[in-house]
């Protein structure tokens, strides 16, 4: 991307070349765990320049610098893009103006597999993330969206088989056995390749600013090909305005790397 402006450039005491910019995104921190992990790379006086901006949860590290060109500019921030990767590789999702919904649809839709999502909670959070940008096709992408209140509902206990329905079994199965049951048996039912169980979102009533910062275990399960399972737990804590946003990329950007596992 190039920008140029006089103005700044006098206010930065830099020459007049064209200022270049290079955004690099990241989920799973905070920006005090950058500032922390790397206290110098965004020291103002530091070249190239690197602003860090925070959104719903997810972080922007903005690299800008004044160069000849967009060749000499790339060049030019590679070393700090380097560092960038070495210190945050793992919480890297994209670049530019990707979002995580962007990057889940492009792996959906080059590696040509469908999937099929179950919330269960407070809220279809996930569903509303991927319909942003969605483009839908038989062949690959989202298939299904569904969403229930709680586990009670005649929606899960139809998608975890006859054998599960009695309250009875219901009631000795823990949280990861049951989610794991639900995904391979929605995956069934809906005919896609992989399927994505998260919950159980917390209502938002139940938040007490007496007790500190909402927080919650949030469980994923995602049902692949071959009948494999992938299963985690992600103890999330955050801003209520934000808390189910984090909630929601959590879930995705767990999507997002075994996706990016089953292709390697």
């Amino acid at each position: 991307m190039l920008f140029r402006s006089p103005a700044i450039s006098q206010d930065l005491g830099a020459d007049q070349r064209p200022w270049f910019f290079h955004s690099i995104k990241l989920f799973g921190l905070g920006e005090s765990d950058v500032e922390k992990q790397v206290p110098d790379l965004i020291a103002r006086d530091r070249l190239p320049r690197v602003g860090i901006t925070v959104s719903k949860a997810t972080i922007t590290l903005r690299i800008a610098h004044q160069s000849e060109s967009q060749a000499a500019f790339l060049t030019e921030i590679q070393p700090t893009v380097d560092l960038i990767e070495k210190e945050f590789g793992e919480f890297i999702f994209g670049t530019g103006e990707d979002e995580l919904q962007d990057v889940v649809h492009h792996l959906l839709r080059t590696q040509a597999k469908t999937l099929s999502l179950l919330e269960i909670g407070s809220g279809p959070w996930i569903a509303h993330l991927l319909s942003l940008g969605f483009d839908p096709s038989p062949s690959y992408g989202l298939q299904s969206a569904s969403w229930v209140p709680h586990l009670e509902n005649g929606l899960v206990q139809s998608s975890i088989g006859k054998d599960f329905r009695n309250k009875v079994i219901l009631d000795t199965l823990d949280l990861k056995e049951l989610l794991c049951n639900i995904a391979l048996q929605h995956r069934i039912d809906t005919n896609t390749d992989y399927t994505l169980v998260a919950g159980v979102y917390p209502a938002s009533s139940s938040f007490n600013p007496a007790e500190g910062l909402p927080n919650c275990k949030f469980q994923v399960a995602i049902a692949k090909p071959k009948g494999a399972v992938h299963h985690s737990v992600h103890r999330i804590l955050g801003h209520p305005e934000l808390f189910y946003q984090r909630l929601a990329k959590t879930a995705l950007n767990t999507l997002r790397k075994e996706l990016l596992d089953d292709q390697s």
